[in-house]
This record gives structure tokens, C-alpha cells and sequence, in this order.
């Protein structure tokens, strides 16, 4: 992806979204108006984030606003709090557990 380019150029991700999104982002809207990022808790959130990270859970509790790249281009955020997000789940995702046992037998370095 270029520097500049939206990420949902290319992405068949829209098509995951179920048929009432447009009802889902207006509830999350009038639940919260100020769009306050459920990551860095400021105003001015541009995405409708899925808390847990699982993209099938479209239930309203579960959906609410974050910062994205659009945040930073528009100077409303300084950083993009979806992309650390992402990241920091990725993180969490590939770390692997070391068995107790085996972590006092070889401690990290």
C-alpha cells in the first residue's frame, strides 16, 4: 500500500459489513456525539472500530469510534489509534506463551 492510500482501497472488507451499517454507525453516532476515540478517549473519531477486534461482532455494545489515518490527515488526531490497535493485537495474537517449567529453564535474554 502507498503512503497516502486510503486502506480500504482494494480491500473486500466492505462486503463483511451487514446490510444495516449505515443504522449501526448512527446509533454509535447518537450514543456518542462527540465520536470519542475508545482508544485515546479524545473527540473526533472517523471509524467505527469493533472493540474485541472480531469483525463479525456487530453488535452495537461492541462498536465505537477511533481514531484512523483519516483522524491524522484531518489534524484531529495526532496519531492513528487504530493502527497502534491493530498492532498491538497482532502482538498479542503472535506472542506465544512459554510453559512455566521451560521459562525457568531458559529465561528470556
Amino acid at each position: 500500500m502507498s503512503r497516502g492510500q486510503p486502506p480500504w482501497q482494494g480491500s473486500t472488507r466492505r462486503q463483511d459489513l451487514p446490510g444495516n451499517w449505515p443504522a449501526l454507525r448512527s446509533a454509535a453516532g447518537r450514543r456518542n456525539p462527540d465520536h470519542v476515540c475508545h482508544w485515546c478517549r479524545r473527540p473526533g473519531g472517523e471509524a467505527l472500530d469493533h472493540i474485541d477486534g472480531n469483525r463479525f461482532n456487530n453488535a452495537l455494545d461492541n462498536l465505537d469510534w477511533i481514531h484512523d489515518w483519516r483522524s491524522v490527515k484531518a489534524g484531529v488526531s495526532p496519531v492513528n489509534c487504530h493502527g497502534q490497535k491493530t498492532a498491538a493485537d497482532r502482538l498479542s495474537r503472535d506472542r506465544v506463551e512459554r510453559h512455566p517449567a521451560l521459562a525457568a529453564l531458559h529465561p528470556p535474554t
